[in-house]
């Protein structure tokens, strides 16, 4: 359901992880779900409040020692908790770090793409270096449409990899430039982020999460695996 949210009891008890709309997922023994009613609490600002230090004090003022594991129990979750502002900044707060979270997520998977063209590159400059070759390609100015049509299939197809590795190395200079724009604009994200998050922070209503009890639950409904 959208805005499920999976909290670990025990094991480094109090991580959450946010589920994304549409998932399949099964709850382990020591798994609880959280599930915002929605009229207090927006879905997607629990998404983030359960990574604030609000949150985090809750955790350890309920957390309960153990032999091996520290862990906390499903009756006291409920008695978490968490800075209640306004729905309309709710919003707002979660937009914005709802923004931020998409533009890390783009860079990393800009970031992976640039390693992969890394590899390839050393690999066609490094472990496919043939001096000959290259003095070949050197010769036609690096144009596929220059080559003899008689070379070996396999000559072509070398010289169309070497081609595409060089290609590689403008992409790369292009992907610089836009990592470089993209950081500049997550920092001024960033800033506004904090700067909606302090506002709402002034008069916080600090309400205690109570447990789904009824047909009509409160913010926060723990709901451990079935024994």
């Amino acid at each position: 359901m959208y805005g499920d949210i999976i909290l670990s009891r025990r094991c480094n008890s109090g991580e959450t992880v946010y589920v994304p709309r549409n998932s399949k997922f099964a709850l382990g023994q020591n798994l609880v779900l959280l599930r915002p009613e929605g009229e207090r609490v927006h879905p997607e600002y629990l998404r983030w409040a359960v990574h604030g230090k609000e949150w985090w004090n809750e955790v350890a003022k309920y957390l309960n020692p153990g032999a091996i594991f520290e862990s906390l129990k499903c009756a006291d979750i409920p008695k978490f908790k968490i800075p209640e502002p306004p729905i309309s900044a709710q919003i707002k707060i979660a937009e914005h770090l709802s923004a931020i979270s998409g533009k890390i997520e783009l860079n990393q998977k800009i970031n992976q793409t640039l390693e992969q063209m890394a590899q390839a590159l050393f690999k066609s400059w490094f472990v496919d270096f043939d001096p000959v070759f290259d003095n070949l390609l050197a010769s036609v100015d690096f144009n596929l449409e220059n080559l003899e049509t008689s070379l070996p299939d396999e000559l072509i197809q070398k010289a169309q990899r070497r081609l595409a590795a060089l290609n590689s190395l403008e992409n790369a200079a292009e992907c610089k430039a836009s990592l470089s724009a993209l950081a500049h604009e997550l920092q001024a994200q960033t800033h506004a982020a904090v700067q909606v998050s302090e506002k709402a922070a002034e008069t916080p209503a600090e309400t205690p999460v109570k447990a789904n009890v009824s047909a009509n639950p409160n913010i926060l409904t723990p709901r451990p695996l079935p024994q």
